[in-house]
């Protein structure tokens, strides 16, 4: 009984600190929903060890290296999400022509993408036509496409 009420205040604690930023809210989330689920399942395994202190002692540990793995997988997701930051950064509040450039160091992979003009569509909603710039050992490949920024604030790629 204890477990599940205090998942539910941190949960909600969590939700309540919002940075403003969609995109960065919803990657914080992923992480701290993974952290929560890894000490969920870590508790569990902990738990069918020992007797007495024991048991208690195991589920705590359980729990807690339950809980280091599941956030720091959801981590190290976000960190290679550094594309998806520069476009929506790119999308969002960077002035046509001025690169937003991004890079994985872990995969030797690095580029930009660009906006290069803004308008309404016939529903009122922003888009951009933008260039993308990717770069692998060395290879430069060039594509463009059009995002639209959605009413969540979210931007959905709408054709290349």
């Amino acid at each position: 009984m204890k477990v599940p009420v205090l998942m539910s205040c941190i949960l909600s604690i969590a939700a309540c600190a919002s940075t403003g930023d969609p995109h960065r809210d919803a990657l914080r989330d992923q992480e701290t929903a993974s952290a929560i689920l890894g000490g969920i399942i870590g508790g569990v395994i902990g738990h069918q060890f020992g007797d007495g202190r024991g048991q208690t002692a195991l589920t705590v540990l359980g729990a807690t290296a339950g809980a280091m793995i599941g956030g720091g997988l959801a981590r190290d997701r976000t960190i290679y999400d550094g594309e998806r930051r520069a476009a929506y950064l790119a999308f969002e509040s960077t002035p046509s022509g001025d690169a937003v450039p991004w890079r994985d160091p872990d995969h030797r992979v690095h580029g930009s993408y660009t906006p290069l003009r803004t308008w309404r569509d016939s529903r009122g909603q922003y888009c951009r036509e933008y260039q993308q710039l990717v770069v692998i050992d060395g290879r430069e490949r060039r594509a463009y496409g059009t995002a639209c920024r959605q009413p969540d604030g979210s931007w959905r790629i709408v054709a290349d």
